[in-house]
């Protein structure tokens, strides 16, 4: 079974997308599909006026072109592999002056999400490797992580739904763009690398009838850990341990 798909958008900016589709079994429990999109936009109006402003040359639509590769099973697996064309990137530098490649770049996937069950017990988990070719364009972690392992658990005859488990981040170090608070912008720095832990929450939600209740260790790792480096973003710390709980009750549909 060969399905196949195309779409496009009008100017001034626009996308272009082909795909096909092919089905492993007859129940298409298994299949994989071929994509590729082409696309370009203007750079968001924040960059033109400031662009603008400092009258610098006119900043010209970023392009870019993808190819991917998707495998699926049911909604157990489900695996990417994604090569990106990019032409006239666009960004702010730590002078947040607006800036624009004049080189091009390409950032390889790979993408692994896997989600099992074995009765009441699951695991929900996200792997991501990838690689800039420029990073001073677009500055990427080599790897990503993140992951979810809970039980789902019925009582009291099915009237209550409870969940407790624990959440697992890790992505390895590179320089983040770091945040402005006064301009409300991200940009790009490269005097501190951020990332190279774990991140780890445990939780607990419940649900009874339309009223859900959770509650949440946040930062784990921060009870044994004394080490001061745990960045959310560069210049801003994580937060150290803390429980965090919060209650919802829905009295209409």
């Amino acid at each position: 079974d060969v399905r196949g798909s195309f779409s496009e958008s009008s100017e001034p900016d626009s996308r272009y997308a082909a795909g096909i589709d092919f089905a492993l079994d007859s129940l298409r429990r298994s299949r994989l599909r071929l994509e590729g999109v082409s696309q370009r936009r203007l750079p968001d109006l924040r960059m033109l006026y400031d662009q603008w402003m400092l009258g610098l040359p006119t900043l010209r639509p970023v392009a870019s072109q993808h190819l991917s590769l998707k495998f699926q099973h049911r909604e157990q697996i489900d695996f990417e592999l994604r090569a990106s064309h990019l032409s006239h990137n666009t960004w702010y530098d730590s002078l947040l002056t607006v800036c624009e490649g004049n080189a091009d770049l390409w950032l390889y996937q790979g993408r692994l999400t896997l989600r099992l069950q074995w009765r009441a017990l699951h695991a929900d988990m996200q792997q991501l490797v990838q690689l800039s070719t420029d990073s001073l364009q677009m500055p990427v972690p080599l790897l990503a992580s993140k992951n979810s392992f809970y039980a789902d658990i019925r009582l009291f005859r099915r009237a209550v739904r409870m969940q407790v488990g624990f959440d697992l981040r890790y992505h390895s170090p590179f320089c983040a763009p770091a945040y402005d608070p006064a301009t409300g912008l991200f940009h790009h720095q490269d005097n501190q690398r951020v990332g190279g832990y774990l991140w780890a929450d445990a939780f607990i939600n419940m649900q009874v009838k339309r009223a859900s209740f959770y509650i949440k260790g946040g930062h784990l790792n921060a009870l044994w850990d004394t080490s001061p480096d745990y960045f959310l973003l560069p210049h801003y710390p994580g937060r150290r341990f803390g429980l965090y709980w919060g209650i919802e009750w829905n009295f209409f549909d």
